[in-house]
Order: C-alpha cells, then sequence, then structure tokens
C-alpha cells in the first residue's frame, strides 16, 4: 500500500512539512496576538522534555509489543525515528518511514492494520483516562479498569496496554511540571483538559500533528478561555517543546540504533 512512498519523497514532505508548520505558527501568531516578549526559556523545561521523550519511549514500546509480540531496541528507536514524520499533513511521513522499517524488521502481522489498532488504542487510551480525571470516583473506574483487564487478561495484549498507561503518566507529569513552573501550583484540570484537546486534535490529520487545532480547541471549550492572550502564548511554548522533544526523540532513536549495532 504505501511502496510508492520513497525515500526521495520522504526528503521532499520534509521540506512541505517545515514550511508548513512555520505557516501554522504564524497563523497562531496572527489570529490570537501573541506576544513574542513573554517567551523566556528557562532550562527547567528540559524536565519537561525528558518526560515527553520518555513518553514517546512507552509508545514506542507498545509498537514493539503490538506488531512484534516482544520488545525489541531497533524497533523502539524506529519507531522514535518514525515519529518526526506525524508533523507532515495527514501524517504521511510517519506513516511511509514505519512502513519501510517494518520491511526491514519484518512481523508476520499486517502492517495497515495494526497501524491503525495502534492509532485507536492510543486513542482510547488517553482519551478515557482524561476523561476518568474528572470525575469524582476516579480511583474507584481506575481500579474497575484493572480487574477486568486481570479477567480477561488471555485475550488482551497486556504489555501493550500497560506501555500505553506508563505512556499517559509520563505526559502527566510533563503537563504537571509545565503548569507548575509558570504558575506554581498544580493544576490538574489543566493537565486533563490538555491531553483531552491533544487527542481530539490528532484526528484532524491534514493539520500537522494538530498544530494550531489543539491550541483552538483547549482555548474555545475549556474552563480557560477566559484567560487573556498571555496564556495562550504559554500554549504555543507548550507546542515548541513537544516538537522539541520529538526532534530529540528522533535523535534518540538514532543512538538506540547505534547501541544495538555495537551489542551484536
Amino acid at each position: 500500500m504505501f511502496n510508492f512512498i520513497n525515500t526521495k519523497l520522504q526528503k521532499n514532505l520534509s521540506l512541505f512539512n517545515f514550511f508548513i508548520t512555520l505557516v501554522s505558527f504564524f497563523y497562531l501568531y496572527k489570529t490570537f496576538q501573541i506576544d513574542l516578549t513573554l517567551f523566556k526559556f528557562s532550562f527547567n523545561y528540559f524536565i519537561f522534555i525528558f518526560f515527553t521523550i520518555l513518553m514517546n519511549f512507552f509508545l514506542a514500546s507498545a509498537w514493539s509489543y503490538l506488531f512484534y509480540n516482544k520488545f525489541s531496541i531497533n524497533v523502539t528507536a524506529t519507531w522514535l525515528i518514525s515519529g518526526i514524520g506525524k508533523y507532515v499533513p495527514f501524517k504521511i511521513g510517519l506513516v511511509s518511514k514505519r512502513y519501510i522499517y517494518s520491511k526491514l524488521y519484518k512481523s508476520d502481522k499486517p502492517f495497515t492494520r495494526y497501524l491503525i489498532i495502534e492509532f485507536f488504542l492510543n486513542f482510547a487510551i488517553f482519551f478515557v483516562f482524561s476523561l476518568i480525571g474528572f470525575l469524582e470516583y476516579k480511583l474507584y473506574l481506575i481500579s474497575l479498569i484493572f480487574v477486568l483487564l486481570l479477567i480477561f487478561r488471555q485475550k488482551l495484549n497486556i504489555k501493550v496496554f500497560f506501555c500505553n498507561v506508563a505512556a499517559f503518566i509520563a505526559n502527566m507529569f510533563a503537563l504537571t511540571f509545565f503548569y507548575y513552573l509558570n504558575f506554581t501550583q498544580i493544576n490538574f484540570d489543566f493537565v486533563f483538559n490538555y491531553i483531552l484537546t491533544s487527542v481530539v486534535g490528532n484526528l484532524f490529520v491534514g493539520s500537522p500533528a494538530g498544530i494550531g487545532i489543539r491550541e483552538s480547541i483547549f482555548m474555545n471549550y475549556t474552563q480557560f478561555y477566559t484567560f487573556e492572550s498571555q496564556f495562550f502564548t504559554l500554549l504555543v511554548l507548550l507546542r515548541i517543546l513537544y516538537i522539541l522533544s520529538d526532534v530529540l526523540s528522533y535523535f534518540f532513536g538514532y543512538v538506540l540504533l547505534e547501541l544495538s549495532k555495537k551489542e551484536i
């Protein structure tokens, strides 16, 4: 299905991706009148980046368990490398890179089917757990989920589920720290709202990684819409940190590949 996507086309898509990203940020700047003087990068943000890379690592591990039924450094590394492709509209870069690597590290499972399964699993777990975060009896609901997992563990891939949950928790830590760093308090409503709007924004595949969509939904449909442009500027900073984390995850993937070669 994806044989037509070759290396040359991927390079052209990367350039197109860069252009689209710049246009997206320009749109955000003009639409919401972002005050660029409010951008203050702190080295403490590297803690956010660490947890986001950790989230990507868990998601990569989930793909390894889902598509190959085992943990593989090579497969995890190639997932991290392919993740940068989601910034191409319609996620063509991500799909093409993942498909090419699936030919290098072969699996008996159909690629397209399990790529779709991975997308829906990620969406369902992040969506459901972020919704549970708003509810009063969240501990009871989470306990019920884990009890059901134990009951149906023979029919479910438990390792895939736990990797996705670990990714969700890592994302929670990153967002909690980001909010605390800027407002010196912990606000889980912000965390769950942001994760919820993120997974919804990812449904708009025409936008590179949901750039602009996530921020617009967050400001228009959550309790934070009353904040002025200063708060939206922080959302743009948050998006930049996510992009930087994905870029570093990309290079981290290549480091893992090199380390796996030395072990052979």
